[in-house]
């Protein structure tokens, strides 16, 4: 019995409790926090949010710009990246939390990912008027990045 007691408290946090315990702290409407709430219980194991924003706010009986600023609420949370609908949305919110809006890689994720993902760095270079070392040195800044955000917390139970 001691065994499992102790087992039970150092149990790693979840990423959806580490999100609500944020969402708790968060000066918000009772609307706001219903619909971020949604929209905490819908990310995947890797924080994404797979689920649209009209279906969120028909859960949470709120209008669909309540869900838009929700979902913004929720993106602003820890780690950086979590509730985004993509890859390139991930990395832009973990550059915006870096302070790099508007930086090459934000650019270059922005605008090239397609390139990116193909390691064209030569045409991004071009399409962006740079010097190829600066595209390989941005896309090295980039690959530092999670892909996925929620990963380092515990599974979802």
């Amino acid at each position: 019995p001691k065994q499992a007691l102790l087992e039970s408290t150092i149990r790693p946090e979840s990423l959806s409790e580490h999100l609500e315990s944020q969402l708790t702290l968060a000066a918000a409407s009772p609307e706001l926090r219903r619909a971020a709430g949604e929209i905490i219980g819908n990310l995947d194991e890797d924080g994404f949010l797979r689920t649209d924003l009209s279906e969120i706010a028909s859960a949470a009986q709120v209008s669909p710009e309540t869900s838009a600023q929700a979902l913004e609420l929720v993106q602003s949370f820890h780690p950086p990246g979590i509730a985004a609908r993509n890859l390139p949305e991930a990395l832009l919110l973990q550059l915006h939390a870096r302070g790099r809006d508007d930086s090459l890689e934000a650019r270059i994720v922005r605008e090239h990912f397609d390139l990116l993902g193909k390691r064209k760095f030569t045409e991004i270079a071009a399409a962006l008027s740079v010097p190829v070392d600066s595209v390989l040195a941005a896309s090295e800044a980039i690959a530092k990045l999670s892909p996925r955000p929620g990963a380092a917390f515990a599974p979802l139970s």
